[in-house]
């Protein structure tokens, strides 16, 4: 990607990729580059953080080499704007974009790019349905919830991306291209911690991507501030 955003910019003078995670302090939109260069997770859900691996700061240098060929600062907007204007040729973003995308009349298709993160949606089971005998029963609802059918249906009624393999290879489904395209890049993606570890990682990652692309701090620095950032918030917590 970095060979051809230098390439595409000394061509047309214009932006291959914008992305909010790089000019703006955005962990989540950031995150396919750091798991794409071989980051399992900014922090797992014992506690652990990865930005002091050696993937972390091959993904770090490689920041500095792309932000010389990306916009400076970015926002949700800033990529809207640099899309509808033909300023940029790619929106590295989510399912979030394609509304405002149809509503400008772009000409879309979608493509992953590196791992991102995907967020997770969970069913729980209260204690109330114990005590009061009905856990089996919305146990039985879960299951036909979460199953390939009922997702299918969904799917194909609010166009929302299907987690099941079941749902998001019916080909109903795949002929929907903006859940075919997005599921591709879900398959790839690593799932949310779902512990409160989770919390520690967002403005952690987001001040030291800031400050490698804007070149506040080197890549080594930028990443081990955070991986500290990270260490302490979580002792915190335990």
């Amino acid at each position: 990607m970095l060979a051809k955003a230098k390439a595409f910019q000394t061509r047309t003078g214009k932006f291959l990729v914008c992305n909010q995670g790089l000019g703006n302090a955005d962990a989540y939109h950031v995150a396919p580059i750091y798991f794409g260069f071989g980051v399992p997770t900014y922090v797992d859900d014992q506690g652990k953080a990865y930005l002091g691996t050696p993937e972390a700061l091959k993904a770090a240098t490689w920041l500095v080499e792309f932000s010389k060929v990306a916009p400076k600062e970015t926002s949700h907007e800033i990529c809207k704007a640099m899309i509808t204007e033909g300023k940029a040729a790619a929106w590295w973003t989510g399912p979030w974009a394609i509304a405002d995308l149809e509503k400008a009349k772009v000409d879309y298709g979608i493509l992953p790019m590196g791992k991102p993160f995907v967020g997770i949606k969970v069913l729980m089971l209260s204690k109330n349905a114990k005590d009061r005998g009905n856990d089996k029963v919305a146990l039985d609802v879960m299951k036909y919830f979460t199953g390939g059918d009922a997702q299918t249906k969904i799917a194909l009624a609010n166009k929302t991306i299907p987690a099941p393999t079941a749902a998001l290879k019916n080909a109903e489904v795949q002929k929907l291209a903006t859940l075919a395209g997005f599921g591709a890049s879900l398959n790839l993606g690593v799932p949310m911690a779902n512990t409160p570890f989770a919390g520690a990682q967002w403005d952690a990652v987001g001040a030291a991507t800031t400050a490698i692309w804007n070149g506040a701090q080197k890549p080594a620095d930028a990443m081990a501030a955070a991986q500290k950032a990270i260490d302490d918030k979580v002792k915190q917590m335990k």
